[in-house]
């Protein structure tokens, strides 16, 4: 496949779109995360603003109609029935777990406000960023900067990957897409192949000698490639526990976006250090970053 492989195409950003439609809860979820990137101090006048008027408002209705809001049940018992309905389909307990909120809400009248929704939204967000794996750190070996050194690296690194052509988004969004297309589980036995060569890759690119210089950027590279094998059991249930699986592809493709970033970074390093490469060495391919960017 070749290092053009590690590039998001434009194939695969499509397909991930498509794919992440089906997944409003995360897609509602990814909305509450982006939020809360907003400066703590505004975010925080913004909650208390709108909860205010929302209390406010409540509060009018109420005492010109005369009707109060029920008594809330308590909510040690609405936890426990929360926590009972967890299992190891995320989707299921996701599910169960809205389903337990929303009818808590509507016991008090509430649901269709924004507090109550974004609260729920935060319950199922808090669900599907904890379910993800962090791969482990792994060592690279560093040698001095030498011109000579730097060129065997950029050799090396591109021979390392193209001997694990199975490690690219096209097979995996391939894949992915034939399942959720079919409704059928058959395709995604071959993610474990592919999730196998991005481990075996990493470890042998951790194994290259990198120049110091370029020591970090090249670290997270294979901590990247280390990180995206451990996603794949969840990608391949993406059919039978659907929230999980997107999860972890919405991860993989945040992932693969920021690996090819750097490999562009370095590409550039390599370049302005004046390390050519002839067009029948590996390195050749290192101006595929280049061109990406």
């Amino acid at each position: 496949m070749g290092p053009r492989g590690y590039l998001p195409s434009v194939q695969f950003m499509v397909i991930v779109g498509s794919l992440l439609v089906a997944g409003g809860t995360v897609a509602a979820a990814q909305y509450y995360i982006s939020s809360q990137n907003a400066p703590s101090a505004l975010l925080t006048a913004q909650t208390e603003a709108v909860q205010q008027a929302w209390e406010e408002s409540l509060e009018d209705i109420q005492a010109q109609s005369g009707i109060g809001l029920p008594d809330a049940p308590d909510p040690n018992a609405v936890e426990n029935i929360i926590s009972q309905a967890q299992s190891n389909n995320l989707t299921d307990s996701i599910g169960r777990g809205i389903f337990a909120r929303i009818t808590t809400a509507g016991v008090q009248g509430l649901g269709d406000d924004v507090p109550t929704q974004d609260s729920i939204i935060a319950a199922a967000s808090a669900q599907v960023n904890t379910s993800l794996n962090t791969a482990p750190a792994i060592s690279i070996y560093s040698v001095e900067p030498t011109l000579e050194a730097q060129h065997t690296f950029g050799n090396q690194v591109i021979s390392a990957m193209n001997r694990h052509p199975k490690a690219n988004s096209n097979d995996t969004i391939g894949v992915l897409a034939k399942a959720t297309d079919t409704r059928t589980a058959a395709p995604l036995a071959e993610l474990a192949t592919i999730g196998n060569e991005y481990k075996a890759m990493a470890n042998e690119l951790a194994a290259v000698p990198v120049p110091k210089t370029l020591a970090p950027l090249y670290q997270k590279i294979v901590s990247n490639f280390a990180a995206i094998s451990l996603l794949y059991p969840a990608m391949a249930k993406v059919v039978s526990d659907p929230i999980q699986g997107l999860a972890a592809l919405q991860q993989y493709q945040q992932l693969l976006s920021e690996t090819a970033g750097i490999f562009t970074n370095i590409a550039q390093v390599l370049k302005n250090g004046g390390i050519l490469f002839t067009k029948d060495e590996p390195g050749s391919a290192w101006d595929i970053f280049l061109s990406a960017s």
